[in-house]
């Protein structure tokens, strides 16, 4: 027999409404206006919203800061990020209203690597941090005011000229380590799967 799963997408309830979103298509640009009133008038459209249609609530969400907003509010800071949303009876309503929407986009200079984003003259993509709270082992995250870097660690042990002075141990720098894991299907007896781990290299 043919197995069906059922997804999010795929339910239908009675009374149901859709939503369409206007994505920037700029990674940085300044919001300098939208003109919602075609879309809003549009068959079909039940509302059209924007971030000051949600002034009642929390505008950010964000695991360990709350950096990113519902919908955009002042700037986007990726292309792809959500502007407007708005809601139809039918997904093509929604969709076409869509295309009424006029959103002025004012774009900035963008950082798309690390380097570019740690550069002394980079644009700084969120001037205050919020954190969640979500997350005991996130409560003490420290930033750097008017930099990118959402959190420093510093930590040091023993005389680490001395140490290259002697050259006890030298190895090429790496990036990052990986870890892998080994899975192996349930079995009766039971056994144990081995845990590889890559070592640790060190400069």
């Amino acid at each position: 027999p043919i197995m069906r799963a059922t997804f999010i997408s795929d339910l239908r309830v009675p009374g149901m409404v859709y939503t369409k979103l206007w994505r920037s298509p700029l990674p940085h640009a300044r919001l300098r206006a939208i003109d919602t009133t075609a879309a809003a008038s549009a068959p079909g459209v039940l509302a059209v919203l924007t971030a000051a249609d949600l002034a009642d609530c929390d505008r950010y969400f964000g695991p360990a800061y709350k950096d990113q907003p519902i919908l955009a509010i002042d700037r986007v800071r990726y292309a792809g990020e959500p502007v407007v949303a708005v809601v139809a009876h039918s997904e093509r309503e929604a969709a076409e209203a869509i295309a009424l929407l006029e959103v002025d986009l004012e774009e900035l200079p963008a950082v798309s690597t690390l380097d570019e984003a740690l550069a002394p003259e980079a644009p700084i993509l969120h001037e205050t941090l919020r954190p969640a709270g979500h997350f005991r082992d996130l409560a003490n995250l420290r930033p750097i005011a008017g930099t990118n870097i959402c959190h420093h660690f510093h930590h040091a042990r023993g005389d680490i000229e001395q140490g290259f002075a002697e050259d006890v141990l030298r190895r090429p720098q790496h990036d990052y380590t990986r870890m892998l894991i080994r899975a192996v299907p349930s079995l009766s007896p039971p056994v144990r799967a081995p845990i590889t781990e890559a070592p640790i290299v060190l400069q």
